[in-house]
């Protein structure tokens, strides 16, 4: 049963942030890149590496028409006790200065996202937890919010194909119903 879930996060970052690296040989946090209309630089970030769903999200949100830019993302596949479970995120933020500094928006566009998921009888196993975050952008000077949406299947949905597979469906729904539901952008954060 698909189950959603919104959260508002106390803690804070300022965008762009520097990459960061991992102890115990795991890869690093490649950091703040701006992607908003550069779609060559997608196939650089190290954490949407193998995930043919998340790099079509990243260039679908980063397109110049699109309401948004992504911050941040990462995924990963595993065997637990229940059986195979993907779990991953993709930050975003309203690209615009007036949007992006009112959290309302992103209530209103979770309550659509309910309904919609609703009306659709959309039922998988997954969980969509969207996070709030303040967020200071440093160029230009704006403070506002983040949305970060995590998804996760649940360990009994499947073989580790049907999971990725279930994902990929969840993540092109979620863009979906993002990329059809912002309002239009007027001062944008990131031209």
């Amino acid at each position: 049963m698909t189950r959603l879930f919104l959260t508002i996060s106390r803690d804070s970052k300022t965008v762009p942030y520097p990459p960061k690296s991992r102890n115990h040989g795991h890869q690093g946090n490649a950091g703040f890149v701006d992607l908003k209309g550069n779609r060559d630089a997608i196939s650089r970030i190290q954490e949407a590496t193998g995930d043919a769903a998340l790099t079509s999200a990243l260039t679908s949100l980063n397109d110049p028409v699109s309401p948004f830019f992504t911050i941040g993302c990462e995924h990963a596949t595993a065997l637990d006790e229940g059986g195979h479970v993907k779990r991953g995120y993709l930050e975003l933020a309203f690209n615009c200065s007036r949007l992006v500094r009112n959290p309302t928006n992103y209530f209103i566009l979770f309550l659509g996202f309910d309904r919609w998921m609703h009306d659709a009888k959309v039922e998988w196993p997954v969980d969509y937890h969207w996070e709030l975050m303040s967020v200071h952008f440093s160029r230009p000077s704006v403070d506002g919010w983040t949305l970060t949406v995590w998804l996760t299947t649940s360990p009994n949905a499947g073989d580790r194909e049907g999971i990725v597979k279930l994902w990929a469906d969840a993540m092109a729904t979620q863009v979906s119903f993002l990329r059809g539901s912002a309002p239009p952008i007027e001062d944008p954060i990131y031209p």
